[in-house]
């Protein structure tokens, strides 16, 4: 029997709009840090929330905009929003002051929310259903290469460039992706009037059956962004500071070769046979990174996180739209990501206390524990219910 096909032209097209997207994150995410404290002159707190203020944006877009994205149109919202982004990037030429900075950093990441959203969603609804998680893993690999290529071209241009050629970057970035979005196919009934008298409730931005993995996902990402927000410093306390500098790369490694070679796993043989190997493979990973006293023991957990995280972000995903209603998919999409971000907002203070409260070594292996209960509550959600691979008519409703 042949097999239905993954790649067409609208997920390449999605697949490339994903990528210039999220390089447009990570170049505005990645830099401002450094340039709120030497270009503005901030204070610590105060450049933690200039930076944070990306992500409150972003977090706004999925809130208010997942269940509009379909009667808007995809292809329409992925075009406004980075055309939005293109117009106000300029702005970090001429605005300065802390307050009117952050508001053009909320909308930068509000544009990114809302093109993200439509941009997932599409390639959710166009993948086969016996191929799902195949096809995420493969989308994904989007977002993998940019996290790596786009943390790396900022601080190169920071030590080899200047600010300004960070807000040119990222200009082009959002510009590029706006064009790009007039080649995505986009369905008619996708323009759908809203239903008068409707009211804004939670569902319009939280699917309710997307909710307990989403809680997975925020457990292992709030443990993973303390590895993401002190690596560096945490290489030099240890006296591993050139590994530490190339830790991420392996973490892109153990996600390419993931994404790349494990994605039929659930397709195959569920979620179950997916995740769990890979849940023991990231505990162990956060261990070996807490007892890291040599090069090798970074470079080892950095691949294994990197099998975790890969395998946790596609198979959750595949499986939250599996269970949602067709109509619900970018709500559902929109759900994790919701969760998501929130890990990456709270993370970073909270590691900062505890990395004061218990060290370094310490708060790396409160996460290692963290990655244990988080095992706990897949199998307490989801897992111990789920056997055998993801097929029949009940596990492919909607898709008809």
């Amino acid at each position: 029997m042949k097999r239905e096909p993954i790649v067409t032209r609208n997920f390449v097209v999605c697949w490339t709009l994903m990528f210039f997207n999220a390089m447009f994150f990570f170049v505005m995410f990645t830099g401002m840090t450094s340039y709120s404290e030497n270009g503005l002159g901030l204070a610590g707190a105060s450049a933690g929330l200039l930076t944070s203020a990306l992500i409150v944006g972003d977090l706004a877009a999925r809130m208010l905009c997942a269940s509009k994205v379909d009667r808007w149109g995809k292809r329409r919202a992925v075009a406004v929003g980075m055309a939005a982004a293109a117009v106000v990037t300029p702005l970090y030429f001429v605005v300065t002051e802390p307050f009117a900075l952050a508001v053009v950093r909320v909308v930068q990441g509000f544009a990114y929310g809302l093109a993200g959203t439509a941009i997932n969603a599409a390639v959710v609804e166009g993948l086969p259903a016996s191929r799902r998680g195949e096809g995420i893993g493969y989308f994904s690999l989007s977002f993998t290469i940019s996290s790596a290529i786009g943390p790396f071209l900022t601080l190169w241009l920071l030590r080899n460039g200047s600010y300004e050629s960070l807000f040119v970057l990222a200009t082009v970035f959002a510009s590029v992706t706006a064009l790009l979005s007039l080649l995505m196919r986009d369905d008619r009934a996708e323009f759908a009037s809203e239903p008068k008298g409707s009211r804004t409730s939670v569902r319009d931005f939280v699917e309710p059956s997307a909710v307990p993995l989403s809680m997975v996902g925020f457990l292992f990402f709030f443990a993973y962004s303390g590895v993401l927000t002190f690596t560096s410093l945490y290489g030099e306390d240890i006296g591993l500071e050139d590994v530490a500098t190339f830790f991420f790369v392996f973490i892109s490694i153990g996600t390419l070769v993931s994404r790349l070679f494990l994605g039929r796993l659930y397709d195959d043989h569920g979620e179950n046979v997916a995740l769990l190997p890979f849940f023991l493979v990231g505990i162990f990973g956060f261990f070996l990174y807490a007892e890291a006293s040599e090069g090798w023991h970074l470079v080892v957990a950095g691949v294994f996180l990197g099998f975790l995280m890969a395998q946790l972000s596609s198979v959750v995903q595949s499986v939250i739209v599996r269970d949602a209603p067709r109509s619900r998919y970018s709500v559902a999409i929109s759900t994790f990501n919701i969760f998501l971000d929130l890990s990456y907002c709270i993370g970073p203070m909270l590691h900062g206390a505890l990395k004061d409260a218990l060290g370094f070594h310490g708060n790396f292996l409160l996460m290692t524990v963290i990655a244990v209960v988080d095992l706990v509550l897949y199998l307490a959600v989801h897992g111990a219910r789920r056997k055998g691979r993801p097929t029949g008519s009940a596990r492919t409703k909607g898709f008809r």
